[in-house]
């Protein structure tokens, strides 16, 4: 029988770096009934800045980001999934770099990838038999600047993403870029001598990204300019399709979009503007291509995350500012989005993650 709820991890800053919201307690997790979307925080585990959570596809286990400067050790922790959503730490390794912000696990569940915000560099990491990561095998750095000096001043690696071909993504704010790494099969390590760089519109400033379920297109959401960049596959390789504005009102890199979720049927993406306390909703057409069609209010004040209940019924956007998790239904056809709840008193919350 299945279970009647689903948990759900959110990771709160607990050490707030650019002074929205209020300290968190690390991993709240919550009990989302699967009907209703009625909401229940079972406990909160201790963790510092875990600003970035994935699930291994089995659900047993759980990884997060320690999102801090280089001299406060940054790191990749690892636990086990317990009964009711406890976890237990099993394993970290030190990240080189300053604050990672992302981290993705790849298709075959035995490497994970991390984004360093301020050191504009890339790890990867192999998994032990036990799902446990061990010392970094490849770390890439990139170098730079882009149009705008006060956001784009060196390289921002925001984003990973396996594209299901054993590709790396990488997307990098501070570069106006998209870096794909061909993965070593004899080393399983990136190949550094095999990398390409696709160069998006100046400004825009890619921050996460997410592919089509059939894996032909990849939506890249751009907090400077704020805007979604489509690409489309052509063979290893992508190439931009079309660039659609999300808020019409950003001007000189003061956007602040910030997260972009793929609904489970593939026919909508949804998109945070942190500024505006809004998501964005985009119907995708026959092409793949996205057309905004509604935005809501988040809930709260300034959304970093949003994410869907693996059946899609369900939306929960994380509120950083306003310290809530406000949850949404989701109209399957339509796309639409209508309030039903909210978590309060979570301090600073930063990301999303079902299980």
């Amino acid at each position: 029988m299945d279970c009647p709820a689903w948990q759900v991890y959110i990771g709160t800053y607990t050490e707030p770096l650019d002074g929205h919201g209020q300290p968190g307690p690390g991993v709240a997790v919550i009990e989302l009934d699967r009907d209703s979307g009625a909401a229940q925080v079972q406990e909160a585990l201790s963790a510092i800045n875990p600003s970035y959570i994935a699930i291994s596809a089995d659900g047993s286990r759980f990884y997060c980001v320690r999102e801090v400067f280089g001299d406060r050790q940054p790191a990749l922790a690892a636990y086990r999934r317990k009964s009711k959503g406890s976890l237990e730490k099993t394993g970290c390794q030190p990240v080189s770099g300053d604050l990672p912000c992302h981290l993705a696990l790849d298709e075959t569940g035995w490497l994970i990838a991390t984004a360093q915000y301020g050191g504009g560099n890339v790890a990867l990491f192999p998994l032990d038999e036990n799902g446990d990561p061990q010392p970094a095998i490849s770390l890439v750095r990139h170098s730079g600047r882009g149009r705008y000096t006060a956001r784009q001043e060196g390289p921002h690696a925001h984003c990973v993403l396996f594209d299901g071909t054993r590709q790396l993504l990488v997307a990098d704010l501070g570069l106006d870029s998209i870096f794909v790494y061909q993965l070593d099969p004899a080393t399983g390590g990136i190949d550094e001598g095999r990398r390409r760089r696709i160069a998006l519109p100046a400004g825009c400033g890619p921050r996460h990204m997410v592919l089509s379920t059939d894996l032909r297109f990849l939506y890249v959401a751009c907090e400077l300019d704020e805007t979604i960049v489509t690409l489309k596959r052509n063979g290893d390789d992508f190439e931009i399709s079309r660039q659609t504005v999300i808020f019409a009102d950003a001007e000189d890199g003061n956007g602040t979009v910030a997260a972009i979720r793929l609904s489970p049927d593939g026919r909508h993406l949804y998109v945070s503007g942190r500024r505006q306390g809004k998501i964005a909703c985009l119907a995708l057409d026959a092409d793949g291509l996205p057309r905004v069609v509604a935005a809501v209010s988040s809930g709260g004040e300034w959304p970093r995350d949003v994410a869907l209940s693996p059946e899609g019924r369900f939306l929960l956007a994380a509120n950083q500012q306003s310290g809530n998790v406000c949850i949404f239904r989701r109209d399957a056809e339509s796309g639409m989005l209508a309030a039903i709840g909210t978590v309060p008193d979570l301090g600073a919350p930063a990301v999303i993650a079902f299980a």
